[in-house]
């Protein structure tokens, strides 16, 4: 049977984006379409903290160096999983990374409520000396309704405040896909995706996941909410950053179209923005992909990455934003189906010599961070099959690209989450997911300069 090269590409396309859950291997032969001459890893491992059926890592770097990690670990009972959830008593961990090594590991919190999900994770920061955490709790309502609960620690994390609820609604909806930044002056802002128009709307009216924040003292006492975005995609992460003294957070919108393009609202000091679109990706899509945007914050530019498949091409991009978030630079396209790869498959697959060519696919659950004042580095996902490589690469506002280096690998599937990138002086740290019985939480460092 022979097969048209629009066949091989949506046969591909299909089956990178499909949900697997087979077990990691060793990468297959790389298309050397796909990457550069430089192919050293540059990747040191580090011996992790987190036990055995570790997920959803989370990092901060903190002013004076030091890398907070955040993550869950199963207390008990951790065999059990419900779709992409699991259930079981978890711990929300963290540990601190002080040179190479992690300290050992101390709890936040622990309950059998938790909400543990692939894609929407625990957050950790440090706002002038004092902790702020978040997790995910199950609210008693109907499927995956849950809650975000805030606490905060004054002494590095020893004890922990009786968390609170920062959504005033009340009903057992959806909250999640918290982003938490400290603030300039004291304090912080917590922002989430919310689900309370779900609980009670007119008939023959579809309700709507809307975009809302909230600002907490250095007390951590709670101040009034804010509508950010009335409607927005259902459970896409956001990401939020200061650009100067402007706070952006970037995000998936939703049309009345279902056209679910990246947006992005600033908090000056007039107060919030109306929201702008990012970039005219026009991705049409009647439901929500989870793969949402990244911020690299700067003290004048910023930077925003993201996953689009648009016109059924998947995409992965980037964006310089400088003038407090209201000027962008234009897209400058990272990675997307290899046309020359492509090709070569198609002929491949005609001399039904299928086993020896697996395509690279990009995924998104994308990642930026700085690396100098001119570049940042982007990570995201490629599925080859079964297995996804963990790529960086970095850019520069003038649109030069720097080499494209495999990191890692991981599982194609949603098990393996969202790796997360920071740096700290003159390194960058990765910690990432593999799934597996048990799950595994890695973290590498990588090197500063790299190319």
């Amino acid at each position: 049977m022979r097969y048209s090269r629009s066949q091989v590409f949506s046969v591909l396309i299909a089956a990178a984006l499909a949900i697997k859950l087979t077990g990691c291997a060793q990468p297959p032969n790389i298309a050397p379409s796909d990457v550069t001459d430089d192919t050293t890893k540059p990747l040191i491992l580090l011996d992790s903290p987190a036990g055995p059926g570790s997920s959803a890592p989370n990092l901060y770097a903190t002013d004076d160096g030091r890398v907070l990690m955040s993550w869950l670990e199963p207390v008990r009972n951790n065999g059990l999983e419900t779709g992409t959830t699991r259930r079981g008593r978890f711990a929300l961990r963290f540990a601190t990374l002080q040179s190479e090594v992690w300290s050992e590991p101390q709890t936040i919190a622990e309950s059998e409520k938790f909400f543990v999900n692939w894609a929407d994770f625990p957050v950790l920061i440090e706002s002038s000396g004092m902790l702020v955490a978040h997790w995910l709790q199950m609210n008693g309502g109907p499927g995956t309704s849950y809650d975000v609960h805030i606490t905060h620690s004054k002494d590095g994390g020893a004890t922990w405040s009786d968390s609170v609820v920062p959504h005033s609604d009340g009903t057992k909806t959806e909250h999640g896909f918290v982003s938490m930044v400290p603030e300039l002056d004291g304090g912080f802002t917590a922002i989430w995706l919310d689900g309370r128009d779900f609980s009670e709307h007119e008939e023959n009216v579809s309700p709507e996941m809307s975009l809302r924040a909230s600002r907490f003292s250095g007390e951590g006492k709670q101040g009034q909410e804010a509508l950010l975005d009335p409607r927005i995609c259902d459970c896409c992460q956001t990401s939020a950053e200061y650009i100067g003294t402007t706070l952006v957070v970037a995000y998936r919108d939703r049309s009345e179209e279902e056209v679910r393009d990246i947006w992005s609202v600033r908090r000056t000091p007039d107060g919030w923005q109306a929201p702008i679109r990012v970039a005219h990706d026009n991705w049409q899509i009647p439901g929500c992909p989870v793969n949402g945007p990244a911020v690299a914050g700067g003290p004048s530019t910023g930077a925003i990455a993201w996953f689009s498949l648009r016109e059924g091409n998947p995409e992965v991009k980037v964006k310089f934003v400088s003038d407090g978030g209201q000027t962008y630079s234009q897209t400058i396209l990272l990675d997307q189906v290899n046309e020359l790869d492509i090709d070569a498959g198609y002929e491949r697959m005609l001399e039904e010599d299928r086993e020896k060519w697996i395509p690279g696919i990009p995924l998104g659950r994308v990642d930026v961070e700085w690396v100098d004042d001119e570049r940042v580095a982007v990570i995201w996902l490629v599925a080859r099959g079964s297995v996804a490589e963990i790529l960086m690469q970095t850019v520069a506002i003038d649109e030069t690209r720097g080499p494209r280096y495999v990191l890692a690998t991981t599982d194609a599937g949603r098990a393996s989450g969202f790796p997360r990138l920071v740096r700290s002086g003159d390194r960058l740290i990765m910690a990432w997911t593999e799934p597996g019985s048990p799950s595994a939480l890695h973290t590498g460092i990588v090197s500063l300069p790299v190319k």
